[in-house]
This record gives C-alpha cells, sequence and structure tokens, in this order.
C-alpha cells in the first residue's frame, strides 16, 4: 500500500488533482489493509465483536475480486479484438483496454490484501 500511495503522489502529482477513482481506491486499500492485519494475526477482539464490520469487508473483498476478474478478462477480449468480426482491435478498443489494464497493475496490492481477506475468512471455519 506504500507503493500505492507513492505512485498516487508522485506519478499521478496528488491522486491526478483530486481524482475520486483513485482516492477511493486509496482508502479502500489503506482501509483493508488495517483490517487485514487484524484478521490474519487473529485479534480476539477484531475476530469475536466485529463480525458484522468483516461479513461486509468480505463482501467488498469478493465484489473487487471479481471485477477486477472481469475487467482483466474484458481487457484481454479488447486488446486482441475478439469483439470484433474482423479480429481487429479499433483505436477506442485499445484505449479502453489499455486504461483497465493500467487500473489493473496500479491496484495489484488491494488485490493481494483482497485476497489474503477471502482466503483467511473461508480457512478460519476450518482450521
Amino acid at each position: 500500500m506504500g507503493g500505492n500511495i507513492f505512485f498516487n503522489i508522485w506519478a499521478n502529482r496528488w491522486w491526478a488533482g483530486g481524482n475520486i477513482l483513485l482516492i477511493y481506491n486509496t482508502i479502500y486499500g489503506l482501509s483493508h489493509y488495517i483490517l487485514s492485519i487484524l484478521l490474519v494475526m487473529e485479534v480476539d477482539f477484531f475476530i469475536k465483536w466485529m463480525k458484522f464490520i468483516r461479513f461486509f469487508v468480505l463482501m467488498g473483498a469478493l465484489f473487487n475480486f471479481i471485477s477486477s476478474a472481469y475487467l482483466a478478462f474484458r481487457a484481454v477480449i479488447l486488446a486482441f479484438g475478439l469483439n470484433t468480426e474482423e479480429g481487429e482491435s479499433d483505436l477506442l478498443s485499445l484505449v479502453e483496454s489499455m486504461f483497465i489494464g493500467y487500473n489493473l497493475v496500479l491496484h495489484i496490492p488491494i488485490l493481494i490484501i483482497d485476497f489474503t481477506i477471502v482466503f483467511k475468512e473461508f480457512t478460519m471455519e476450518f482450521f
């Protein structure tokens, strides 16, 4: 998450002048990072008394993970021209594919955190 914040400050020039998507993803990533540390360390107070918050964090992580998988699939379809009959991409498809790819690569740490949350929540039921 430190890399995400550094990249948004340095390369995006302070979250691209207030881009709401970048700000949301940074806040989302930081909150899930902190909550994933509490979950992985199995802090008793968090595990026992914060089930409502854990449920919403799990649903958010699942939604983000599934939507990122869909966007990656869509980027591949757009990049290789699989959405047209001729098999060639037009300029708009390539720009959309590059936009999706940029956002997926930039937010890989958030996907790793979400995968950790989903994996930990599902394995806690069995061990």
